[in-house]
This record gives C-alpha cells, structure tokens and sequence, in this order.
C-alpha cells in the first residue's frame, strides 16, 4: 500500500502545471474542470485508491493551487467527518496569461502600537509569492527564546479585488526582532502566484497575537499595518 501511495502521489504530482487555457476569438478553448482534473488522477493511480478533493467549494477553472487528498475507500471515516489518513499532493491551475516573476525590494517600515513592521521584500515566481518581514518593538526581549510576537492575522488583494487570507507565518526569532515569512513553508502554506498582468498587491497585517513572555497568557494588538506594492 505504501508503495501504491507513492506511485500516486507522483502521478498526481504529473498535473502540477496544469494550466487554463487562454481565451481566442473562435474556436473557444476547451478548459479542464476540476471534476475532469480528478477523473484524469482517478485513472491514472492504482484501482484501490480514491481521490478527493479537500477544497471543493472552489472549481479548478480559478488558477491557484488545490489539496488533493486521497486514501484507500475501504479505510473508515474518523467521526468528526474529515478525511483522515492518506495521501495528499498540491496541483497547480496556472493562470492564463502567465505568473509573474520579479524580486520587489520593498523595505518600507509602518509603526502601529509600538509594533514597527518593515516589509522586506516581496518574491515571484511562476510557483508561487512569498512576502518577507521583519517585526520588533522597543522592549523586544534580547533572547530568541522569548519572543513576544505568536501569530498574525494578515490578508492581501490584487489590484483591488478580494482579500485572500493568508496562513500562519513561519516565524525567525532573532536578537533584534522576529522575521515572518509567508508562503513556502509548508504544502499548505503555499501562497498563489500572481498573474503577470496585475498592478498592485496590497498587503495588510490586520493584527498580532502577542504575550509579554513564554508562560503569559497571548493578547491581541490591533493594526493594521498595511503596504501598497506596485508590481509594474
């Protein structure tokens, strides 16, 4: 079985650069659904597994990237409904026209609250976006050991349109100050590339899940701190 579930996971692995097709005046080009994504995986891994999709709310006609998790059909549901074990691989519906890749340097400090957040640097490629910061405030203890800075409540929109939530930041604990790092820590944690056409990203640390030590109880220090990047 184990051997079955590596072969699928690379299979799988085969759709990563999927991508929707481009528009043309006549005839129109035929797009992939994610129902035809996964019928395709379905007869490519081994009979005795079966796909499904953990983000099903959103079709695979919108570029970004999917959780594909599969797992034996005679292996029993735990009770609270999820999936529970498996295998799981991240497929990726490119965008169209492209993903952009760039470095921004940013570098940009916005002081909320006594909490300073510099952004750094933006990066992208046609894999992903990944958003580097740097966190401190006056009193920032002197030891890694004990930062005060725990999680982050922070969005981001493309010229304008809806905000996407991003996950948990990995976090860097340094002398002076904590770096937060968004995208590419862990499959899940992936961010969308952007398309290459886009303007603006708009960046915005609503909050911060902070604590004075280790053992203290975590408080919440409102923001936001917010950046306009331009991306032309």
């Amino acid at each position: 079985m184990k051997k079955r579930l590596i072969t699928g996971l690379i299979l799988v692995m085969l759709l990563v650069l999927v991508s929707c097709a481009p528009p043309t005046p006549a005839p129109p080009a035929p797009q992939i659904s994610r129902e035809q994504a996964i019928e395709i995986a379905t007869k490519m891994l081994p009979a005795r597994l079966a796909p499904v999709v953990a983000r099903s709310d959103i079709r695979a006609e919108s570029p970004g990237w999917y959780d594909i998790t599969w797992k034996p059909p005679d292996s029993p549901r735990p009770i609270d409904g999820k999936i529970g074990l498996g295998s799981s691989a991240m497929v990726l519906i490119q965008h169209p026209q492209g993903a952009m890749e760039k470095t921004i340097e940013v570098n940009e400090s916005r002081t909320v609250n006594d909490i300073t957040v510099t952004l750094e640097r933006v990066e992208l490629t046609s894999r992903e976006m990944k958003v580097y910061a740097f966190v401190t405030q006056p009193d920032y203890p002197p030891t890694v050991q004990s930062s005060p800075f725990w999680n982050a409540a922070t969005e981001y929109r493309i010229d304008g349109g809806a905000p996407v939530i991003l996950p948990h930041p990995m976090m860097d604990y340094m002398e002076n100050g904590t770096r937060f790092i968004w995208g590419g820590t862990t499959p899940k944690g992936i961010l969308d590339p952007v398309p290459s056409d886009a303007h603006e990203l708009v960046f915005k640390i609503i909050s911060m899940k902070v604590s004075t030590s280790p053992d203290d109880p975590q408080y919440t220090v409102e923001g936001p701190w917010e950046f306009r990047i331009p991306l032309e």
